[in-house]
Order: structure tokens, then sequence, then C-alpha cells
């Protein structure tokens, strides 16, 4: 851990509590990466907005990083129902790649 993450005893608790935070979710993110290696059934994991998928997406993929067939990403479209433009074409391959392990998943 890089010695300015620490926190001094003149750090604000609002700067400790965003550690705490950030600590838990690296936390929860070890507990699904063990859960999904022990368990043999599929498990969905969905997140409230973007920013929470991507990071908990990322912290998974750093402790399945042995085993990523584990981890299957469906991303959000990111765009509204009525825009004029589509996702992007990274977004829609991964959510049809992730569609497709489905079908074939026994």
């Amino acid at each position: 851990m890089n010695q300015s993450n620490i926190p001094s005893p003149t750090t604000s608790p609002s700067a400790i509590t965003s550690l705490a935070a950030n600590l838990a979710q690296v936390g929860l993110a070890y507990q699904l990466a063990k859960q999904a290696e022990n368990s043999k059934q599929l498990q969905v994991w969905i997140c409230p907005d973007v920013r929470s998928y991507r990071i908990l997406a990322e912290e998974l993929s750093f402790f399945l990083q042995d085993r990523p067939e584990l981890l299957w990403r469906f991303p959000a479209w990111e765009v509204l129902p009525y825009d004029r433009v589509s996702p992007h074409h990274a977004i829609v391959g991964e959510r049809f790649a992730t569609l497709g392990k489905l079908l074939h998943q026994p």
C-alpha cells in the first residue's frame, strides 16, 4: 500500500470513512470472487449504476485473473432509449458474447 494512502492521525474523518468504504468494496469483490470459484452454479450480481459496475468488474477481474472464464460482463447500454445514437460496438459485442455463453451454459 502506498504511504500516501495510509491515514495519519491528522486525517479528516471523511477521508478515513472514504478509505474504509473503498476497503469494504474491495473486500466485497474478494468475497464474490471466492464465492464464484467455489460455486458450481451461475451467479448474477447486479450493480445500481455504471460506476459501481465498472469498479466491481475491475476488482473481480483482478481476483479472478487465474480463472477469467468465471467473469461474464453484461454492461449497460449507456444510451437513452430515445437517443438517435447506437450503443458503442464494444458494449454490443460484450452483451452478445455474454448472451451466447448463457445459451451454451449447461
